[in-house]
């Protein structure tokens, strides 16, 4: 992937080119299925794209992704995400059918994903620290060493040895198939190092986030040069391979070992802004967790507050309604008095005018003794 949200194709001789950008939006984990199909993890998006070998697009899975990174196939076909988002490794069958399959949670946020020989997955954490979980899902193990400082993307080769990038510090660690901490397998030329892959020689190449640049390594480590240059910014990640021909590489003990003179795919952290996330110290990861732990009680306490709020609101309405309720009696009361004090005075008028009949006009003085 590049800038513009591109997976970007390389012929064997390291000439590159866009395969597509249809779709994405920060793209990082990149995986092939048995039938040529390549899937692409969109972080900024939570989908997982799906692509033929002609790049016709299709959403393959967005239930279940929570800002995705690595992706693995296993044997039978199903895909392994890895949710930096949430913590989670969602695993999906061919028909696109999530479910979780582990949980590392939110202090192991994971990146990069492999299988090795035996179907068991290793896990790269955003602790510094590497998990195993068997095909079942059950964990068999963690590794936490001071070597790694942001681990990435994980490697097996074909005597089942595996090796992490560890981004933080520009080295790759090797380690035995027990497990066996073998020391540092490069670190010349290394600059971000993200991405890994083998070939079936056994050189191993590396995207170097940094400095834009694929590495390739001898089976013993020694800088065998460039393999090839993304365009500036682009800031390469993830790679898978396929043959000359768009074909995925044959499998070694039912899993993809690369070959020489290949096209590979490789994944590149898309935008400049993915780089700069992704150069922050996972520590940051740890702090952003625990900063959003800490905003979900405070959520949690508004939430609570806000129902308080919300019960006095009504009791103090049911009050309301009821002195409504009897302000309306007292003025229906002033009412009917101010009815009854209208038919008193009428009363009172009548009796009145009754007793002015006995007294005629003019009754003071008589007409014979006006004044002249």
């Amino acid at each position: 992937a590049n800038v513009n949200n591109a997976v970007e194709k390389f012929t064997s001789g390291g000439v590159g080119s866009v395969f597509t950008n249809s779709g994405l939006n920060i793209p990082t984990g990149l995986a092939f299925d048995s039938a040529r199909n390549l899937y692409v993890a969109s972080s900024n998006n939570n989908t997982i794209q799906k692509y033929t070998p002609g790049g016709i697009r299709s959403v393959f899975a967005s239930i279940g992704v929570s800002r995705p990174f690595g992706l693995a196939f296993d044997t039978t076909g199903n895909l392994y995400v890895a949710n930096n988002g949430d913590g989670t490794i969602e695993k999906f069958t061919p028909g696109g059918v999530g479910s979780v399959f582990a949980s590392p949670g939110v202090a192991n946020l994971p990146n990069g994903l492999a299988f090795d020989h035996a179907g068991n997955l290793f896990v790269t954490a955003g602790t510094n620290t590497i998990l195993e979980y068997s095909p079942s899902g059950v964990q068999l193990g963690l590794s936490s060493l001071s070597s790694f400082f942001e681990p990435n993307a994980l490697a097996f080769d074909s005597a089942g040895n595996f090796y992490v990038a560890s981004q933080g510090n520009n080295t790759i660690e090797k380690f035995s198939p027990t497990g066996t901490d073998l020391g540092v397998f490069a670190s010349a030329g290394l600059n971000g190092t993200f991405g890994l892959a083998f070939d079936s020689t056994g050189n191993l190449y590396a995207g170097n986030l940094n400095s834009n640049t694929i590495e390739e390594f001898s089976p013993t480590g020694t800088v065998l040069g460039i393999f090839a240059s993304t365009p500036t910014g682009t800031h390469p990640e993830f790679l898978a391979f396929t043959t000359d021909a768009g074909v995925p590489l044959p499998l070694a003990n039912g899993y993809p070992v690369p070959e020489p003179g290949v096209a590979g795919l490789l994944g590149a952290g898309a935008l400049a802004m993915l780089a700069r996330r992704r150069r922050v110290p996972l520590e940051n990861s740890r702090q952003n967790a625990t900063e959003a732990q800490a905003n979900a009680a405070d959520a949690q306490a508004n939430a609570t507050e806000a129902q308080a709020n919300a019960t006095e609101a009504r009791a103090n309405a049911t009050e309301a309604r009821a002195n409504a309720a009897e302000a309306r009696a007292n003025a229906e009361k002033a009412r009917a008095n101010a009815a009854k004090a209208r038919a008193n005075l009428a009363h009172f008028q009548g009796e009145n005018g009754e007793k002015r009949q006995f007294l005629p006009k003019n009754t003071l003085f008589p007409k014979t003794h006006q004044f002249a």
